[in-house]
């Protein structure tokens, strides 16, 4: 009941300090804002992934989790049901789209997703630019498993699964990766852990990155470590959307910090 009085003040917070496109003199986040957060198009794949959301939803097929200690979404719970992952552990259909239009207006050639779940958003992620090459990293053995199961049902072939902690994957996939230009941090809720798996991505990051960071505002962890990515030198946008937020790194835009709401 505490954390869920402390969510409550905290969009309160958000609601009271964010505002829209309006008054915005930046024309690049004028124009993501206007053209890709808060663009409405439905595109093509849009109504079959809601489609796999709502079968996953109605599905009480058990599948056991490997705990991985505090910070993950999963709650230290052995077994949960496809349903329950489904309607509490993966990416909203709203944010799910933004991702999408993320993807599709930045077109990054290698994207990392730290916390695939049963892999419905890596689905969103992959269509958005089939060109992309995407990386996705579960710690728990069986998601990982029916994840991959999904991509193959799909046919989607530019999707590489990864088992194991983020903190065994993470230095072999910036080794083996020249260049990472979109990472979506989506998992392991803790600041230290959030910061060290920022830190280790942003040590070679490019001009034309864009990072995204999940549940910004899940605690009072959470909202520090963001406070700290926010202020990080190399940082030079930030995109407060509450559930979301978005952190950019191109040295042509002057330090600014955004409350956007959505």
């Amino acid at each position: 009941m505490k954390n869920i009085l402390w969510r409550i003040l905290s969009y309160l917070k958000y609601y009271v300090k964010s505002y829209t496109a309006h008054g915005i003199h930046s024309p690049f986040v004028y124009d993501l804002i206007v053209n890709t957060i808060y663009n409405k198009n439905p595109y093509y794949i849009f109504g079959p992934l809601e489609s796999l959301r709502i079968s996953l939803e109605s599905d009480n097929k058990l599948i056991e989790i490997d705990d991985h200690g505090a910070g993950s979404k999963y709650g230290g719970k052995k077994h949960r049901t496809l349903s329950k992952i489904c309607r509490q552990s993966v990416t909203s259909k709203k944010f799910a789209e933004l991702l999408f239009r993320l993807v599709d207006k930045h077109k990054p050639d290698t994207i990392v997703e730290l916390g695939t779940s049963i892999g419905l958003t890596t689905l969103y992620l992959s269509y958005a630019h089939s060109k992309s090459k995407i990386i996705t990293v579960e710690g728990a053995g069986n998601l990982s498993r029916f994840a991959k199961a999904l991509f193959e049902k799909f046919k989607r072939k530019n999707i590489d699964v990864i088992n194991g902690t983020f903190q065994q994957t993470i230095p072999d996939i910036i080794a083996n990766n020249k260049s990472i230009d979109f990472v979506f941090f989506d998992g392991h809720h803790e600041k230290e852990a959030t910061l060290n798996y920022f830190n280790e991505f942003v040590a070679n990051v490019s001009e034309e990155a864009l990072f995204i960071f999940d549940d910004i505002h899940w605690s009072k962890e959470m909202e520090s470590a963001w406070k700290e990515i926010k202020n990080h030198e190399k940082v030079t946008l930030t995109i407060d959307l509450f559930e979301m937020g978005l952190v950019y790194f191109n040295q042509r835009n002057q330090k600014e910090h955004f409350v956007i709401r959505f």
